[in-house]
C-alpha cells in the first residue's frame, strides 16, 4: 500500500453508511485528499480519495491527531495489513482507532452489544413479570350445572 512519508494534517473521521446514520465508516483523512480506512472485507486497507470513502456524504471529524506522530500510525497500519475483517472485533472503526491510537475499540459494537443485552434483559423481567402475574392470579373453578 502507497502511504505518504510525511502528512500536512491529519483526523479521524466518521461518515454515515446509510442515509440514517445508525452506522458511520471510519477513516483517516491525510490531509492531501485521500484517506485511509478498512475498505476491504478481506481485511485490506486502502488508501483512497476522500470522495470516494464518503460518497458524497457529509463526514465529521472524531479528532484532529498530531501530524509528527505520523510514522507510528503509518508503521501501525502496516502491521495490520491483511487482518481478516470481522463485524465485531475488527472492522472499520477498529482500524482506524487503531492507526490512530493504537487502541483496537469499536464504540459503535460497544452500543450495540449495550442495546442487546438491555432488551435481553427486558424480555427476561417481562417474562418473570408475566409468569408472577399468572402465578398470582386465582384461578376460578367452573361449576357443572
Amino acid at each position: 500500500m502507497d502511504l505518504p512519508f510525511h502528512v500536512r494534517r491529519l483526523r479521524l473521521m466518521k461518515v454515515p453508511i446509510f442515509a440514517t446514520g445508525l452506522t458511520q465508516h471510519y477513516y483517516l483523512d491525510l490531509g492531501d485528499g485521500t484517506g485511509l480506512h478498512l475498505a476491504e472485507l478481506n481485511g485490506w486497507a486502502r488508501r483512497q480519495h476522500i470522495r470516494d470513502i464518503t460518497m458524497g456524504r457529509e463526514a465529521t471529524v472524531v479528532a484532529h491527531l498530531p501530524a509528527q506522530g505520523w510514522s507510528s500510525m503509518r508503521e501501525r497500519a502496516r502491521r495490520v495489513l491483511g487482518r481478516p475483517y470481522s463485524l465485531v472485533s475488527w472492522n472499520c472503526e477498529h482500524f482506524a482507532r487503531f492507526v490512530a491510537f493504537g487502541e483496537r475499540r469499536s464504540g459503535q459494537i460497544a452500543v450495540a452489544v449495550g442495546v442487546g443485552f438491555a432488551a435481553v434483559a427486558l424480555l427476561a423481567l417481562a417474562a418473570v413479570v408475566g409468569a408472577m402475574g399468572a402465578a398470582g392470579t386465582p384461578q376460578r373453578s367452573r361449576q357443572l350445572r
